[in-house]
């Protein structure tokens, strides 16, 4: 994702010369906003409804679970 890809971040001004230390700014706070969307909603989300696992036979392989099909399995194990 680019600075100039968000409509918020880009300047007013019809010239296109952008100042290093102003782009290097709208850099920063893209990252922070993306990080905090990231963190606030995504991974929020992803918790609330799914589980989420590795197993030993795909490395660094996730694999996301809705929470009842999760327990069911659960269940089946424990059984």
């Amino acid at each position: 994702m680019r600075v100039n890809d968000c409509m918020w971040l880009r300047l007013v001004k019809g010239d296109h010369f952008v100042p290093a230390f102003e782009h290097c700014f709208r850099e920063e706070l893209l990252a922070k906003f993306l990080y905090w969307l990231m963190d606030t909603y995504v991974v929020t989300l992803l918790r609330s409804f799914f589980y989420v696992t590795e197993t030993k036979f795909q490395k660094n392989t996730l694999f996301y679970y809705r929470k009842f099909v999760w327990c069911k399995l659960q269940n089946i194990g424990i059984r």
